[in-house]
Order: structure tokens, then sequence, then C-alpha cells
């Protein structure tokens, strides 16, 4: 669509143009950022949707990101043909009074990651992941099944938090301010300056595994472990029911292979596997006549093939597998 024909509305009412609106998703941002650069003709009317969109934040509540998601993809298929995009459905001419209240509507059902004016989530699927841009520009990468909100307003000088819910990898920048940024989950405080670091809060366990910089753990709740300062290399975990931390020394790559489209496993036993199983594909695991031997697993397989890891199973622990839906059952060969 050519620039001239655009109109705020037609902007405002866009997935990708609110999701790099509100910073919450890279390539969206990635995409607007150069298609506005592209096209300065259109700045005073992206000015203007952004006005429109500023005034309309916080009328909508959290809901399905499946809007989102398609609205990535029909923007990856027009990018490989070759031509301007505006997603198809975005084209409708919303006029006079009914504009406003459009716009409001297509809010509601687009924007997983609008919750409020002052807050934003977001989430990801089963089998998805997803990386986010803070208001600071500090990078996280979500994965499977996780969920990450923060305050909008980063002022100069204030401190940075944000809540996760189930697995994230972080890249933190450094303020000229030293402000610190805090990842708060359901038992263990983070506080870091400036580093990397994987996070992961899981059925009442949470590790900590730090790459690079310098990190402090402090308990959420009950205060009976001194703060822990973590060093690089080192992977920390945290049992909520006992309140028992542990430290050790690991090879932090192998704890955000995720990243890359890998699960790695080492030493793993099974019920480990089965909990990614539930956790990043949302498989209930159903185990019939499982007599297992007890076998240690390793290796490394694609978290976009999930039939490699399941060959890889059967042969180490002898066992036939049946893959129902949203069902997956165990049983030893006979």
């Amino acid at each position: 669509m050519n620039e001239k024909d655009l109109t705020p509305e037609d902007l405002a009412a866009d997935e990708t143009f609110i999701a790099w609106f509100m910073k919450s998703d890279a390539y969206h941002v990635q995409y607007w950022d150069t298609w506005i650069r592209e096209h300065p003709a259109a700045i005073d009317v992206v000015a203007r949707a952004r006005q429109l969109l500023e005034e309309l934040v916080g009328k909508g509540d959290p809901v399905s990101d499946a809007h989102t998601l398609q609205a990535r993809d029909r923007l990856r298929s027009a990018l490989n043909q070759q031509r301007t995009v505006i997603p198809s459905w975005s084209r409708l001419r919303i006029r006079q009074w009914a504009a406003a209240a459009a716009i409001a509507g297509l809010l509601l059902l687009s924007v997983p990651f609008l919750l409020s004016k002052t807050r934003v989530e977001v989430r990801t699927d089963f089998a998805e992941t997803r990386s986010v841009v803070l208001p600071d520009g500090s990078q996280v990468t979500l994965n499977a099944n996780s969920r990450l909100n923060w305050k909008r307003d980063w002022g100069k000088g204030s401190q940075r938090e944000v809540w996760l819910e189930g697995e994230g990898f972080f890249s933190v920048r450094h303020t000229v301010d030293n402000s610190r940024f805090i990842v708060h989950s359901q038992d263990i405080n983070v506080e870091v300056l400036g580093t990397e670091f994987n996070l992961q809060q899981r059925r009442n366990k949470t590790t900590v595994v730090l790459h690079t910089g310098k990190v402090r753990l402090t308990e959420v709740n009950t205060g009976e472990n001194k703060p822990v300062i973590m060093a690089p290399g080192d992977l920390v975990e945290y049992d909520g029911p006992s309140h028992k931390l542990s430290r050790k020394v690991v090879e932090t790559e192998i704890y955000s292979a995720w990243k890359e489209g890998k699960m790695s496993f080492v030493n793993a036993d099974f019920k480990e596997i089965t909990e990614v199983l539930e956790e990043n594909y949302g498989l209930k695991v159903v185990m019939k006549d499982l007599r297992l031997s007890g076998q240690q697993f390793n290796g490394v397989y694609p978290t976009n093939n999930l039939q490699v890891l399941l060959a890889a199973l059967s042969k180490t622990y002898d066992l036939e597998i049946q893959l129902n839906d949203r069902e997956i059952i165990f049983r030893t060969k006979k």
C-alpha cells in the first residue's frame, strides 16, 4: 500500500504496528523502524497513529496472542515476495466517530502484551520462543510456556524490574546511572547491573545459570538463606518446598541451548525429560507398564522436531511411544 493512502487509524489498527509501538517484539520493532526510514512521507501519519495509541493504552485486558503471530507470518510472507506491506485486514478504512471504537476493539483482540496504562506483558505458547526488547534496551528471550511483565515507565534513575514465570535468557544493559535491574520469580529475586544469565522457574524449583557478569540472589518470602553472589559459570538451584539452595559450576551453554532451537540433556533422569515434555510442549505424559533401567539420558535434540527426541528415548529405554494429540504414552516394549 502506498503511504499516501495510509491514515492514522490504519496504522493504529495494525497488530504489528502496535507491537512496534509497545517495543515488545524485536522482529516487529526492526520491521517498522526500517519501514519508517524508507517512507519519510508517512512520518506525520505515524506520529498521529502513535498519539492515538497513547490515548487508548490501558483499555484492554490480556488475551491470546494468535493475532500477533499471524501478523508476523503475513509480514514474512510478504517480505519474501518483495512488496510493501500493511497486513490485509488493516486496510479497512475506519472513519469518523467509529474509528476510535474500532481500534479499541482491535486492541482487545490483538495485543497479548497490553495489560494496562502502566504495565506490559509478553507470553509464549507451547513450543514457541520469543525475543523481547525492554525499555532500557535490555533483551530477553522467552522459552516456551513463559510469561514476562514489567512497568511501562522506566524513568531515569528508577529501578528496572521485571516479573518472570517460566524460563528466560536475559542480556542486561548497564546504565550510566547504575540503576538496578531485578528479575522477580516465584521464590527468588535476581539483581544485576549488566550481565547475561538464564532463569528458569518451573514446578516450585528455580534455577539460575550465570553466563557473564555478576548477580545477587535473594529469597522472596522466607529469608532463611543469606543472599548469594554468583560468578560466571555458576548454577544455583532453589527448591521452593524445602527452601534448600545449592550451587555448582556448569557449562553454561547447555542451559541456554533452547535459544538456538536445541534441547540439551546431560545425565538427565526420565522425570526431567517428562517435565520438559509437559512444560515446553503442553503434553500430558502417561506411563503404562513402565520399567526403567535407571540409565541417564544425554544428547542434544532440535526443539522443532519432537520425533527425533522420542526416537532416542525409545532406543535408550526400550520403549513403545504413542503420541495422540496432546497426550504421550510410554510403555516398556514386551
